[in-house]
C-alpha cells in the first residue's frame, strides 16, 4: 500500500515537474485560440495546414521575442539525423498515407528561421527588437534564410537606427545577389546619408556586372546628393565595356546635369556604333550585342529629355531602320527630347499598334495618352481597343483616350468600371482601374452610382477603402455631409 503511494506521488510530481517545465518554456508566448504560437508554428511548417498559416498571417508585436528564438536556433547533429531518417521513412512507399500525414514534415531549423523572418518581414518596423537576430541571419549558409532575412531587415526601415549600417555592411558580403540586394535598397532612400552615398560609391567596379549595375542605379536614384561618386563613374566611362560605359552615363547626367553635353555625345556614338566595333563582355557577365547597347543609349537620350536635342538628327535617323522594337524606342525617345514634335509621331505609333508583334502595344498606348491632345489621330485606333480581348490593353487605352480627349469620359469609363467589378470579383487588394477612375475625378462622376454598388460586394478591405476614397474625388461630399456616409 505504501509503495503504491509512493509510486502515486512520484508520478504526480514527475507529472508537476514536467508541468512546469513546459509553462517555463511557453510563458514568454502569446495564445492564440488556446493553443501558444509555437504550437501553431510546428503545425504549419510540419502538415502545412491552413489553419496555423491564417492564425500566423494574424500575429502582432507580441509574437516578436518567440521569433526572435526561432531565428536563433541550430540543429543539431543529433536533430539532423533524426529528421533525415524521419524524411526517409515518410517517404517509403510501404508508409500508409494516413500515417505519412499524421507525421508530417520534419521542421527543421533552417524552415523555421525562414518562416520567422517571413513573419517578421510582414510585421515591418514593429519587428525592430529582432534585428540582431535577423542582421545575423544575414551571413547564414542557408541562402533561404539570407534571403528572408533581408527581406525582414529592409521591411523594418531606415527610420530604425540599425537598417541602415546593416544594409551597407552587406554591399561587401560573399553572396553577389546579396550585395545586388543590398545597393537597390539603398537606392531607395530618400534622401540617401552621406554613409550610404560613401558606401555605394566604394562599391563600384563590384567585379560582378549585375552587382555594379544595382551600385550605380542607386547612385543615379540619389541623383545630385551622389555628387562624391562622381569621380569614379567618370573613370567607368574609360573601360572598354559599352555596358559599364552606358551605365555609369545614365547615372553621371542624373547626378551632375551640367556634364548633360558630353554624356550626349558618349550616347549618340553609341547609338551609331556598328557591329564590329562593339566590344565582348567579359567572361561571366550577360553578353550584349549591337542592338541592344544602340536601343537603351536610346532610351537613356530619352530620359533626358531636351538635355539630348543634340542627339535627335541621330535618333531620327533610326525610324525608318530596323524592326518595331527599334522604331518604338527613336519615337518615344523623341518625344520626349523634341517634345513640340511630338504630333509627328503620331502616325507612327498608330502604324505601331497595328502591327502583329503586340509586345510594345501597352507602352505605344502610354505614350499616345502623355502626347495628349496632339495625338488625336490615334482616338479611333484607341476607341477599337477598348474592346480588345486583354484586359491590360483595355485599361490602357481607356487611360490613354481620356488623356487625349476628355470629353470621351462617358466613353471610357464603363469599361474601368467593368474592369474594376473583375478585381472586386477576383479579392484583389488593389486595382489599376480604380487608380484611372480616381485620377479622372470628377469627369467620372455619372457613373458615381454604379462604383458604389460595386461597394456592396464583399471585397479586400485595402480595395474598400480605396474605392472609397475614389469616390470622395469623383462625386465630393457635400458641405455639412459627413465624409464615408454614402458607402
Amino acid at each position: 500500500m505504501k509503495k503504491r503511494r509512493l509510486i502515486l506521488l512520484c508520478a504526480f510530481l514527475g507529472i508537476g515537474c514536467l508541468s512546469a517545465y513546459w509553462f517555463s518554456c511557453h510563458s514568454d508566448e502569446p495564445i492564440y485560440s488556446g493553443k501558444p504560437l509555437s504550437y501553431w508554428f510546428k503545425l504549419k511548417l510540419s502538415k502545412g495546414s491552413v489553419e496555423a498559416d491564417k492564425i500566423l498571417g494574424t500575429v502582432g508585436v507580441e509574437a516578436v521575442p518567440y521569433l526572435r528564438t526561432v531565428l536563433r536556433k541550430e540543429d543539431s547533429l543529433f536533430t539532423k539525423t533524426r529528421n533525415a531518417a524521419w524524411r526517409k521513412f515518410t517517404s517509403s512507399q510501404f508508409v500508409p498515407g494516413t500515417v505519412r500525414q499524421r507525421l508530417g514534415l520534419p521542421v527543421s531549423a533552417a524552415r523555421a528561421r525562414a518562416e520567422a523572418a517571413q513573419i517578421l518581414q510582414r510585421l515591418g518596423p514593429a519587428a525592430g527588437a529582432a534585428l540582431p537576430e535577423l542582421a545575423a541571419s544575414l551571413n547564414h549558409p542557408e541562402r533561404a534564410i539570407r534571403f528572408t532575412a533581408f527581406e525582414a531587415v529592409a521591411a523594418i526601415g531606415p527610420e530604425h537606427v540599425g537598417v541602415v549600417p546593416a544594409l551597407i555592411e552587406t554591399l561587401r558580403h560573399p553572396d553577389p545577389v546579396m550585395r545586388m540586394r543590398s545597393a537597390t535598397t539603398l537606392g531607395e532612400l530618400k534622401p540617401p546619408s552621406p554613409a550610404v552615398v560613401s558606401a555605394l560609391t566604394a562599391a563600384l567596379h563590384d567585379p560582378d556586372f549585375t552587382v555594379e549595375r544595382a551600385v550605380v542605379q542607386a547612385l543615379a536614384n540619389a541623383g545630385p546628393a551622389a555628387t562624391g561618386a562622381v569621380p569614379g563613374l567618370t573613370t567607368m566611362l574609360k573601360q572598354p565595356d559599352e555596358g559599364v560605359r552606358l551605365i555609369a552615363a545614365d547615372a553621371l547626367w542624373r547626378i551632375s546635369p551640367e556634364q548633360a553635353n558630353g554624356i550626349v555625345a558618349l550616347l549618340t556614338n553609341m547609338v551609331t556604333t556598328t557591329d564590329t566595333k562593339l566590344t565582348p563582355a567579359p567572361t561571366g557577365q550577360p553578353g550584349r550585342d549591337a542592338s541592344e547597347i544602340r536601343m537603351a543609349a536610346v532610351d537613356v537620350l530619352g530620359e533626358m529629355g531636351p538635355l539630348a536635342k543634340e542627339a535627335a538628327p541621330v535618333v531620327r535617323n533610326l525610324l525608318p531602320r530596323g524592326g518595331d522594337d527599334l522604331r518604338f524606342r527613336a519615337a518615344n525617345a523623341l518625344r520626349r527630347i523634341e517634345p513640340a514634335r511630338a504630333a509627328e509621331l503620331v502616325p507612327l505609333f498608330v502604324d505601331l499598334l497595328t502591327s502583329t508583334n503586340n509586345l510594345y502595344h501597352p507602352e505605344v498606348i502610354e505614350a499616345l495618352g502623355e502626347i495628349g491632345p496632339p495625338a488625336a489621330e490615334a482616338v479611333p485606333t484607341l476607341t477599337q481597343l477598348l474592346n480588345d480581348e486583354d484586359e491590360g490593353t483595355r485599361l490602357t487605352s481607356a487611360m490613354a483616350l481620356w488623356q487625349i480627349d476628355p470629353l470621351k469620359a462617358n466613353r471610357v469609363v464603363p469599361v474601368l468600371v467593368q474592369l474594376l467589378a473583375r478585381d472586386i470579383e477576383a479579392g484583389l487588394s488593389g486595382s489599376d482601374a480604380l487608380d484611372v477612375l480616381s485620377e479622372m475625378a470628377t469627369a467620372a462622376k455619372d457613373f458615381a452610382p454604379e462604383i458604389r454598388k460595386l461597394l456592396g460586394h464583399d471585397m479586400d478591405k485595402e480595395l474598400r477603402k480605396a474605392a472609397g476614397e475614389a469616390l470622395e474625388k469623383i462625386e465630393p461630399t457635400p458641405a455639412g455631409r459627413v465624409s464615408g456616409s454614402r458607402w
